[in-house]
């Protein structure tokens, strides 16, 4: 078959019926000579080059005479610009693991020469959001980074331990640091002053404060910031308040916000200091900023797990996605959030238990219902009903009889016999006969600490469960 990938060239493949490889036969023009024969796993234009994948499993490249440019067999080729190839070899030929750690980067100009001052690098990429091509670069023998435009002209020079890159509209910016020193410059390398602000740099353009956030860059009139997590800004005429990532909620005079604790803790964006969220009250409106932004358009919302958030309206909760969608329809006076995929829900005045998408696991006819605290059995419920406990699992069954005085934490009192019970509801130890005088110890609201009888104390933590 013919192929026409380089300029007066003809080049001639064809599959060897016994293997998987490609015969490669190059010819030139003129006399039609062969000036390259060879067998190989794949073929690929580079411009006016091969790149040839050999039965090794490296590439070369020959150039338009079928002479090879680079010596060394490589483990992978990048064109980075117009101008700029990326050869990648392997370190330790005893390890052909191809990683960052593993792989020594050079970069070659459209001659195949060898350029730029750190020859030996460990990375070497494009960054994707720039308008002009500017490269990445991270010295295989200092480990520090830098930048470099399309013709390998140093933007920013490669001493620095991390840069992170900001756009703002069409423009790039970076922030080079080096342990907590920090430096903020432009795509042309100029350094520019800024300050910093919990998550957020800050520098000044035009009297404006241009803000980088997660990435990208704002421009704001003011800016003040509310924590460690949230801040809200000045856009023109209006107000808004937005989290580190950027999602936002305009606000007015009349808007009022509270800093509230979550009633629980989901994810490590944040880290362990950060469960709050900010509730915005618009009038009778209410909407809340998390992880995301949730218009204020509910009688109440607040986050209830990863992504999703309770929501009331008409007097009843539901339960809504990140982008405001109901999962659940707000049919329930109230509802809770407790571990994995359950929702404790009260309907007609009794508790139950549903799953996210809605459907009742235990039906809604206790007048308490509790998640068990062992994270091993969150398909565990204790309910009670008519001031008698019990324990029922996610199937609905009855694990431990509804007929305790006390059931909490492991422990069950019923009459005058305490017992332990195991996370599936077996009995592992029994005390019968308590005395009319006995008393329990509480090392807090949930856990049960001793039990007294008779001036006789048993230490329950000592106790199998």
């Amino acid at each position: 078959m013919d192929y026409t990938f380089l300029a007066n060239k003809n080049i001639w493949t064809y599959k060897n019926k016994n293997s998987d490889l490609i015969h490669i036969m190059i010819k030139n023009e003129e006399n039609q000579e062969i000036i390259y024969e060879a067998d190989c796993m794949s073929i690929e234009p580079i411009d006016d080059y091969l790149k040839i994948r050999n039965k090794n499993r490296n590439y070369i490249v020959i150039n338009s005479l079928g002479k090879r440019v680079l010596h060394n067999e490589c483990h992978n080729i990048e064109k980075l610009a117009p101008n700029i190839y990326c050869v990648s070899y392997i370190k330790d030929e005893e390890d052909e693991s191809f990683c960052d750690n593993n792989t020594i980067k050079i970069l070659y100009n459209e001659n195949f020469n060898p350029i730029y001052d750190v020859v030996r690098l460990k990375q070497a990429y494009n960054l994707k959001n720039c308008n002009d091509t500017l490269i990445y670069i991270r010295s295989y023998d200092s480990d520090l980074c830098g930048i470099i435009d399309k013709n390998c002209n140093v933007v920013i020079p490669t001493k620095y331990e991390k840069i992170n890159v900001f756009t703002y509209n069409d423009n790039v910016y970076f922030m080079a640091s080096n342990r907590s020193k920090k430096k903020l410059f432009d795509a042309k390398g100029n350094e520019l002053s800024f300050d910093c602000i919990s998550h957020y740099y800050r520098t000044i353009i035009n009297g404006k404060s241009l803000v980088f956030i997660g990435g990208k860059g704002e421009l704001f009139d003011e800016i003040e910031e509310i924590n460690y997590y949230f801040y809200k800004y000045k856009k023109g005429e209006k107000w808004f308040i937005s989290n580190i990532r950027g999602c936002e909620l305009p606000i007015t005079n009349n808007t009022k916000y509270e800093i509230v604790k979550r009633s629980f803790e989901y994810d490590s964006y944040y880290g362990e200091t950060g469960y709050n969220f900010i509730k915005i009250r618009e009038g009778r409106k209410i909407g809340c900023i998390d992880l995301y932004a949730i218009d204020t358009k509910y009688e109440d919302v607040y986050p209830i797990k990863e992504e999703l958030f309770a929501a009331k309206e008409h007097g009843l909760w539901g339960v809504i996605n990140s982008e405001g969608n109901y999962i659940i329809l707000p049919k329930f006076e109230d509802i809770c959030s407790v571990k994995e995929e359950f929702f404790v829900v009260k309907e007609h005045g009794f508790w139950g238990v549903i799953d996210c998408e809605g459907n009742y696991i235990i039906l809604p006819k206790f007048d308490k219902i509790k998640q068990h605290t062992n994270p091993n059995a969150y398909e565990y419920f204790i309910v009670k009903h008519n001031d008698k406990y019990g324990m029922i699992n996610s199937k609905n069954e009855i694990v431990i009889p509804i007929e305790n005085d006390i059931l909490i934490d492991g422990f069950a009192l019923k009459g005058t016999i305490f017992y332990s019970y195991n996370i599936y509801g077996g009995r592992i130890y029994e005390k019968q006969n308590l005395s009319s005088d006995y008393s329990l110890g509480y090392d807090n609201e949930e856990s049960l600490n001793y039990i007294r009888d008779k001036s006789k104390i048993d230490l329950l933590y000592d106790i199998e469960r």
